[in-house]
């Protein structure tokens, strides 16, 4: 694990080139792998989960690839829902490592990302997987993910700005480079309630490629209940009741069931009901993640204006304002997040994610002191244990700003609420 994670210091650097090479050293293992590609600004990670759920449902063997992780770094490679064991990423890892070195030896430096995407296609190809559900890192057309040849499907979440100066600082340009997960003559589904602008960017490309675009109908869903701790919807002749909260889950559901549909006609077998229960049982470590209910704790990694929104959305569900315990990465707009959120909070406490890329949690005080009582910690813990003891039994905490935060607040709150009175 030390070995893997000093690859962080390369960073992200987007090209085929580095990955193509490695896995043609491992013989190819990603083309043994029949994949659910998944790209998007939001919700991608959610639609990954959702469509691995309901083919583990079914008993196929799935293989499940996300990022970042949230509880355990091996969430990021999953197999049948069980995350890779210690021995068995230890052994991959070791096996890549020649090919690393002789790689880094030819001027050629493998990232984090690109070397945990070959560890995982190698994991996958060992388990003979029926399916893999893979979702992209960043971007689309330029992530180490883009190298399967012809995926079962390729779905294109929702789309906002994010990452505008690596993928474009519009959401047409960031569409194009999530459409490069699309290859010629495959299936292709996106999110229904698009923009017109970024749907257009996505017809065209599937025009251009030859790809049959399933568009899920939005008039299509009757919502039956929209409480914030209570949803429940019909689609398609099914009836679903999400344990994934948030009106925007709806919309990543039935984005999923489309994916799956397609699946149908190459042969799967896919039940109404296996679909039905596989969906409604998906849980995903902070995505709107209910850690309580007295007080009622919430964990959501919402980070761009998009899925702030969203969050927001769900918050003025709420009775009364909700504490929040807030931190975020610097370079992410976190003026207009706090400008969107601290108005609906009691209390605003800011804390420092231990992120290379960390905004000081006094700076994100600052920015919430114009809307609302902040106050700023450096210690984590002291922020969690204040908000528990602000709220009482009734008011809720809502821990957010940042996957990477949640992996660190999910656990101190986990263990602060056994001690709270």
């Amino acid at each position: 694990m030390n070995f893997i994670h000093s690859l962080d210091r390369f960073g992200s650097r987007p090209g085929l080139e580095r990955i193509r090479e490695l896995l043609e050293r491992l013989g190819n293992p990603q083309n043994r792998c029949r994949c659910i590609h998944v790209a998007g600004t939001n919700g991608k990670g959610s639609v990954t989960m959702y469509c691995s759920h309901v083919l583990k449902t079914a008993s196929y063997r799935v293989g499940t690839y996300i990022s970042p992780f949230v509880v355990d770094f091996r969430e990021r490679i999953q197999y049948n829902g069980e995350y890779i064991s210690k021995d068995d990423l230890c052994r991959i890892v070791g096996d890549l490592l020649p090919h690393y070195e002789a790689m880094k030896r030819d001027g050629k430096q493998i990232t984090e990302f690109e070397l945990i995407t070959a560890a995982a296609f190698c994991f996958f190809a060992e388990k003979c997987c029926d399916v893999v559900c893979l979702e992209v890192g960043m971007g689309g057309r330029f992530d180490a993910t883009n190298v399967i040849e012809k995926p079962l499907v390729s779905v294109i979440c929702s789309i906002s700005l994010d990452h505008t100066k690596i993928l474009g600082d519009t959401v047409e340009k960031i569409a194009f480079e999530k459409c490069g997960i699309l290859k010629n003559g495959c299936p292709a589904v996106s999110y229904p309630l698009q923009t017109d602008g970024v749907l257009a960017v996505i017809m065209e490309q599937c025009a251009r490629k030859g790809c049959k675009l399933h568009l899920p109908s939005a008039a299509a869903v009757h919502i039956c209940d929209d409480r914030l701790f209570h949803l429940s919807f019909t689609y398609d002749g099914m009836n679903f009741t999400p344990r994934l909260l948030g009106t925007h889950q709806i919309y990543n559901a039935v984005t999923a069931v489309e994916a799956l549909k397609c699946l149908r006609t190459q042969g799967f077998t896919l039940e109404n009901g296996q679909i039905e229960s596989g969906i409604s049982e998906t849980v995903f470590p902070a995505r709107m993640e209910v850690l309580s209910s007295d007080p009622p704790v919430i964990v959501d990694g919402a980070h761009n204006p998009s899925g702030i929104a969203s969050l927001c959305d769900s918050i003025r569900k709420l009775p009364q304002k909700p504490i929040l315990v807030m931190g975020m990465l610097a370079d992410k707009d976190y003026h207009e997040a706090v400008r969107e959120i601290a108005p609906l909070a009691e209390k605003f406490f800011a804390v420092t994610p231990d992120n290379p890329r960390r905004l000081d949690c006094r700076t994100l005080a600052g920015c919430a002191a114009a809307y609302t009582d902040a106050e700023a910690f450096d210690d984590p813990r002291a922020a969690v244990r204040k908000a528990l003891n602000a709220a009482g039994h009734d008011r809720a905490v809502i821990l957010c700003g940042s996957l990477y935060l949640a992996s660190t607040l999910r656990p101190i709150a986990a263990e602060e609420l056994k001690h709270h009175v």
